[in-house]
């Protein structure tokens, strides 16, 4: 039997595919609570699939007149949660999500970029600026993990946070 050669033996050089995504462009009136509670909306709506595999939200954007059948998924969970404070203790504007599954990553940046989103107590609309964060959930981790104040500290979510009852709460 033959082995590899030696650069398919080392997976060092294979990137993980990604999950982890950052959302720009957040008011400073957005409290934590008020992202947690629409990642939570974001998921629940996403993993309630239309027939055909179709996201509803998706469905929205094309102007479906059907009514969707729904079946529960799990492709849109998150397990990581990061907004950034400045020393002032004011959120720097964005936030650091990671999903579970590439799909959910996809999906988030493909219905959320350069799109018009409500959220935080005022409902105040803002457009998102969405993209595929360079570090992914290990070289956050090392990064953000050592922060001293408990609210800078990144939300970790063991089992993810996917929408079903419960919801997305700080742990």
């Amino acid at each position: 039997m033959q082995s590899l050669p030696a650069t398919l033996n080392d997976t060092s050089a294979i990137k993980p595919l990604p999950t982890t995504v950052v959302i720009r462009k957040i008011p400073t009136s957005v409290r934590q609570q008020d992202l947690l509670k629409f990642l939570d909306s974001f998921c629940a709506e996403n993993n309630l699939m239309q027939e055909g595999g179709q996201c509803l939200l998706a469905a929205k954007f094309h102007s479906m007149q059907k009514r969707p059948m729904r079946r529960q998924s799990s492709d849109v969970e998150i397990n990581y949660v990061h907004i950034p404070l400045s020393k002032k203790g004011a959120h720097k504007g964005f936030a650091v999500i990671n999903f579970t599954k590439l799909k959910g990553a996809m999906i988030f940046n493909a219905l959320l970029h350069e799109r018009q989103v409500e959220m935080g107590p005022q409902r105040r609309a803002f457009v998102c600026k969405v993209a595929f964060a360079e570090k992914q959930i290990d070289g956050l981790e090392a990064e953000f993990g050592s922060t001293l104040a408990t609210l800078q500290k990144p939300m970790l979510f063991n089992p993810p946070c996917n929408g079903a009852k419960g919801g997305c709460r700080p742990p």
